[in-house]
């Protein structure tokens, strides 16, 4: 199982749960919250929408990259993105982030 945190402030879930933190949050594996910042803003010229194909076809469990989870298997923890200081700016980018990676991401049936 893959518990996906989507909440940009709160930065405890791991921890109510017993899992270890991740060494990353999955937006920091894309580059940062600038090249995903520029990434989006650059699709949303030219298309118009959020589909900027942050993540290749075929995104699985098995292709996620290690440093971004936490936990260990059966029960893995993954952070989109967290905003860690204040005036840090929006969160827009880490909802795009997770809107694009749930949608991407494909379970096999005993996942």
């Amino acid at each position: 199982m893959l518990v996906v945190d989507t909440d940009e402030s709160n930065l405890g879930l791991h921890k109510m749960l017993g899992l270890t933190s991740p060494a990353t949050t999955l937006m920091g594996c894309l580059g940062g919250k600038p090249a995903v910042r520029e990434k989006l803003l650059t699709s949303l010229q030219k298309k118009g929408d959020e589909n900027t194909g942050f993540f290749a076809d075929g995104l699985n469990l098995a292709s996620l990259p290690p440093e971004c989870t936490g936990g260990e298997w059966p029960l893995r923890f993954l952070r989109i993105g967290k905003i860690e200081r204040s005036m840090e700016g929006c969160a827009c980018p880490m909802g795009a982030v997770a809107r694009s990676f749930l949608k991407q991401l494909r379970v096999d049936q005993d996942e």
